[in-house]
């Protein structure tokens, strides 16, 4: 979808949602069809042959999927059949199809998240074709924000660098007012489509950069997908903000809170594999705002260079400018702030490697956690303390015959962050007994457990 030359019709929107629907359009389905695993973000390019055999080609479900998810040219006549109440020229006037002889030919993606419909540029962004202003649709990073954000009733929240709007549309469902933000206009399109798509009247779309559009006010959320990726291109205004940029949204953000409020940040940063979190530190210096710094990935220069290219020579180029700069690795992750008069302690949770599932209110416990300790560090060998909602103890009892050493206890989460903290003996038993019983030898352990969410003060 190219820039139109007027506003979609509210008529043609209504009648695109109610085909999706009526053909059953959802992530449940969708999965079911394609027999998909982990997360709905987009089903890999290299599989599409596989996903096309099992859709079929015949209802109203198969050629929706064909068109907006694997995009492929489909018959005009089971287009217009599944298109209906829309039809071929509703959907053209909408942007999301051209009709080339005897066929129909998908411009955009559609994919169903958490019960919304997300339209955005088609294809992958890594293509040599794509234009700088290409707005890509769902991706891991952005699944991974809106699965840290807390999902609590808010006065105002704020979208910055919002692209196709995903989300401006989950802080929707809970906030009385959003303003979402972009540089890029064609973003802001598919935002304000994707909003009347999804029948959502209380955002506001403004362009542009950075905090720049909402100059004095504050707001009660902030969530942020910026440009976070570490390397020297500068090719994509949605993947590439050069040095600085993440400090940049991380230093404006606390102007733009409230007392309380929360903002939760897509970040990437390079290091040189002595101190990992030196850096994310440094941008929350002196901010006034608690703040988990999350790692969620952290990869060598090559495999990052890769990540983001799918291209040997170009992931050659990335990682020499990376390494000539003295990097030996990038971490990418997420910064989620809260600020508080006074606030400043930081958490560092390590989860490289491992998926993050809805955890808002995890988050939201370790934010509690930290201003708690703010007030009673110095008293952790006497407070009580319980054990958080889903805490378990995991212990391999070995029943063969083994060399290797047993392995020890761990505490971890039911449910929210993968955190896994090993627990010798006397940490267990001072869990179970909701205090350290003057042992003052195991109050860093009793911190480590409520900075990373484990535990509650009593």
């Amino acid at each position: 979808m190219r820039t139109r030359a007027a506003a979609p019709s509210r008529s043609d929107v209504g009648a695109l949602r109610r085909a999706l629907g009526v053909a059953g359009y959802d992530e449940k389905r969708l999965r079911g069809a394609l027999a998909l695993r982990g997360r709905f973000v987009a089903p890999s390019a290299g599989r599409h042959g596989l996903y096309l055999q099992r859709v079929g080609e015949h209802g109203a479900l198969s050629t929706l999927t064909r068109l907006f998810l694997l995009e492929t040219p489909v018959p005009g006549e089971r287009a217009a059949e599944a298109l209906a109440p829309l039809g071929l020229d509703g959907a053209e006037a909408l942007g999301l199809v051209r009709t080339e002889g005897a066929s129909v030919v998908p411009l955009v993606r559609i994919a169903p998240h958490d019960g919304l419909f997300i339209v955005s540029d088609s294809g992958d962004w890594d293509g040599a074709d794509k234009p700088e202003d290409f707005v890509p649709g769902l991706s891991g990073a952005g699944v991974t924000v809106a699965n840290l954000t807390p999902r609590v009733q808010v006065a105002d929240a704020l979208d910055l660098g919002a692209g196709s709007g995903l989300h401006a549309l989950l802080a929707a469902r809970n906030a009385d007012r959003v303003v979402a933000t972009d540089i890029n206009a064609r973003a802001l399109e598919f935002a304000d489509l994707n909003a009347q798509l999804n029948g959502f009247a209380n955002l506001e779309l403004r362009k542009g950069d950075l905090f720049a559009p909402v100059a004095g006010e504050r707001f009660d959320l902030i969530v942020a997908n910026p440009p976070f990726v570490v390397g020297p291109d500068r090719r994509y205004v949605f993947r590439d903000g050069g040095p600085g940029f993440v400090e940049r949204v991380l230093r404006g953000a606390p102007d733009h809170l409230r007392d309380s409020g929360v903002a939760v940040v897509s970040v990437g940063w390079a290091h040189d594999g002595r101190d990992t979190w030196a850096e994310p530190r440094g941008w929350l210096d002196g901010s006034g705002c608690d703040a988990v710094v999350l790692r969620i990935a952290d990869l060598d220069p090559l495999s990052n260079g890769w990540s983001f290219t799918r291209d040997g020579e170009a992931s050659a180029r990335w990682a020499d400018a990376l390494r000539a700069e003295g990097v030996r690795a990038i971490a990418y992750g997420a910064i989620v702030l809260r600020r508080r008069p006074g606030g400043g302690r930081i958490a560092a949770v390590d989860l490289a490697g491992k998926d993050v599932p809805s955890a808002g209110a995890h988050v939201s416990r370790i934010l509690d956690n930290l201003e708690w300790l703010d007030a009673n560090e110095e008293r952790l060998a006497s407070v009580g303390f319980e054990a958080a909602d889903g805490l378990e103890l995991r212990v391999v009892e070995q029943l063969g015959a083994a060399t290797d050493a047993p392995r020890p206890a761990r505490l971890a989460l039911r449910r929210g962050l993968p955190v896994v903290v090993e627990a010798g003996d006397a940490l267990v038993a001072a869990v179970r007994r909701g205090t350290v019983g003057g042992d003052a030898a195991l109050a860093p352990d009793i911190r480590r457990l409520f900075e990373n969410g484990l535990l509650t003060p009593t």
